[in-house]
């Protein structure tokens, strides 16, 4: 099969070739195209013969490069997110190698480590995805003030299952809970809006998938 140089391929299952780059097949790839020449990549993969868990595509330079220390990411991504209103902003979530939720923001230079322990051990996040607000919030260091992260999977904050939390760059709001069959725990792989203003007292969410 021939392919134009700056194509990207998605080969079931979880595998992406690319010019000089071809992904060990795995459960999931993510991938977030910025506004730019650039592709996001993330999971768990060699590169350069090396183990890496992001990495981004330079479509004009046709070029892989890590983005920070490998060290930095301590395991294997599972949620990725690119801030639309400033690309050099991307968010990170997965299980480190000693098997402790994190999540990361890549401020453009550095990673930082922003979780500071509130997804504690047995946290799955699964989706990272900007909602807009209908009423400001006032943390902006790291989120414009008229929207949040919505962060979801299996979570466990406070000693309490969630499903879904909005972050605000500083601050958790337990946002959906939900439950299987047997009333056990539930988790929420992938959630959408369908309205413009998304607020945290009124919103209407579309669940593709909760079990």
């Amino acid at each position: 099969m021939g392919f134009k140089e700056s194509s990207v391929l998605l080969i079931s299952p979880g595998c992406v070739l690319l010019p000089s780059f071809l992904w060990q097949c795995a459960d999931s790839v993510l991938l977030s195209q910025s506004k730019s020449e650039h592709l996001v990549a993330a999971g768990a993969f060699t590169l350069a013969g090396e183990t890496a868990y992001v990495a981004q595509w330079n479509f004009k330079n046709q070029t892989w490069a890590t983005l920070g220390s490998p060290a930095d990411v301590p395991g294997p991504a599972t949620a990725l997110s690119t801030d639309s209103n400033n690309e050099s902003k991307i968010w990170l979530a997965g299980t480190s190698t000693t098997d402790v939720p994190y999540l990361l923001f890549w401020n453009g230079t550095t990673w930082a480590d922003v979780n500071d322990g509130v997804l504690v051990s047995g946290s799955g996040v699964q989706q990272l995805v900007f909602v807009p607000l209908s009423t400001n919030h006032r943390a902006e260091a790291l989120i414009e003030k008229d929207r949040m992260l919505l962060v979801s999977g299996d979570l466990t904050i406070n000693s309490t299952s969630i499903s879904s939390a909005l972050f605000d760059g500083e601050t958790w709001y337990p946002y959906l809970v939900s439950s299987t069959a047997t009333g056990s725990a539930g988790v929420i792989s992938q959630l959408f809006y369908s309205i413009t203003n998304f607020s945290l007292s009124k919103g209407t969410l579309v669940l593709p998938r909760a079990g």
